[in-house]
């Protein structure tokens, strides 16, 4: 990553090492921090916000995989010791009435008002309770999700301060810095990034605290305190803050509730069949009927609870007519020789009456053409009637030519 200092126009490169969050990679942490690189680095844990049951335990986690490494460094104790000394002696000298640049009170009112300031941040128990003589940033990232956190999973405003007031416990405990980031609305993106200068290479920084947008939150190391974080208590009504995490910001994956699969039981066609046949076909069977269960439910079904058999009303009886025609059908499918001989006779009884209709249809064509012969004779008739002397017939022969040229000589 490149760095500019636009007072001096220096530039250089800062290194980034990231392990993308797989444990796997735990094993590299060797070539990124060693013992001594320690002083001059700046660790970054991360966790989104679209996955909020799991910033807690994802940042405890890394919080715990950096002290592992960090303890296992050829590291002497009184080396480690005054890195913690380093590190609690950086926290104390912060506070939003000096400027960072000299660590110089301003005067008399911003005198006092620091030393109250750092007499209530001192005072708490927790405060670096867990010193890893580092430098650490947690950053919460996406947090434009809150939105569909309100829509998809009933998420308000008293389970937002909880997650943050659980977050800034874990970072008062460690000395950490605390941001909320949103890359997609642009929130904090900027100000990630002055900030990584500053702790890095002393750059002047003079933001405060911003603690009023619940998704651009930012808290400075050395800036918070129970005192400050005891005021999220009062919007905190439906359950405790001192209660466990997962307690209250529960996975939606975890709290579903899974009812345990129903086997269904597949009765047979042909057993079907052979069940109901016995109330097709009978008017008594087709009246007690009338006062059975709408649908029929065998051993089985009852035993395996196959779901969508229910109980419905009495319904009327069924005329004889439509017991006539599902007996017929039924009839066809529990003998197939006998459904394919009503086939076949169905299909004779086609030919038949094709056959049948055959006659008509020779009558029809013969008297359409005796009429189109009638049209020609009279045509002809006509024709012949415009020669003088010609006989009219119906045909013309040779001999009538000839006669009727010697005629006319």
């Amino acid at each position: 990553m490149e760095i500019r200092d636009d007072s001096f126009e220096y530039a250089t490169n800062l290194s980034v090492h990231v392990l993308d969050g797989d444990p796997k990679h735990v094993n590299l942490l060797k070539y990124a921090l060693s013992a001594e690189s320690v002083p001059n680095t700046q660790v970054i844990i991360c966790a989104s916000m679209e996955s909020p049951w799991s910033i807690l335990p994802q940042i405890k986690h890394w919080a715990d995989v950096l002290e592992d490494h960090l303890d296992s460094l050829p590291i002497s104790i009184e080396d480690r010791a005054a890195q913690r000394k380093q590190h609690a002696e950086r926290w104390r000298q912060y506070s939003e009435f000096v400027d960072f640049f000299d660590f110089s009170p301003t005067g008399d009112l911003t005198e006092s008002m620091y030393k109250k300031d750092l007499q209530d941040r001192a005072s708490c128990s927790d405060t670096l309770s867990r010193n890893l003589g580092c430098d650490i940033i947690v950053v919460i990232t996406k947090t434009d999700s809150m939105i569909s956190l309100e829509t998809d999973y009933n998420y308000n405003d008293e389970k937002f301060d909880f997650i943050q007031q659980a977050v800034r416990k874990f970072c008062l405990e460690i000395g950490a810095s605390l941001f909320y980031v949103s890359v997609k609305e642009n929130k904090n993106c900027d100000l990630l990034y002055k900030y990584l200068t500053h702790r890095i290479y002393d750059f002047s920084f003079n933001t405060p605290a911003l603690v009023v947008e619940r998704d651009a939150l930012f808290i400075p190391a050395g800036w918070d305190s129970m005192t400050k974080i005891s005021i999220l208590f009062d919007n905190i009504r439906t359950f405790y803050p001192d209660q466990p995490y997962h307690d209250v910001i529960k996975s939606p994956k975890l709290s579903k509730k899974y009812e345990p699969r129903i086997e269904i039981v597949a009765e047979g066609e042909q057993d079907f069949l052979a069940r109901i046949y016995q109330y097709l076909g009978d008017p008594a069977a087709a009246a007690d009927r009338a006062g059975v269960e709408g649908v029929l439910k065998t051993p089985e079904r009852r035993v395996f609870g196959s779901p969508g058999v229910y109980s419905v009303s009495k319904r009327p009886a069924m005329q004889n007519t439509s017991d006539g025609a599902i007996s017929t059908f039924f009839h066809a499918l529990l003998n197939k020789k006998s459904g394919q001989a009503a086939l076949a006779a169905a299909n004779n009884k086609q030919q038949q009456e094709l056959e049948q209709e055959k006659p008509g249809k020779a009558e029809l064509d013969a008297a359409l053409q005796k009429t189109d012969s009638i049209e020609d004779n009279k045509q002809l008739e006509k024709k012949s009637a415009d020669v003088e002397g010609m006989t009219i017939l119906p045909n013309l022969d040779k001999n009538v030519v000839q006669s009727q040229e010697s005629i006319e000589a």
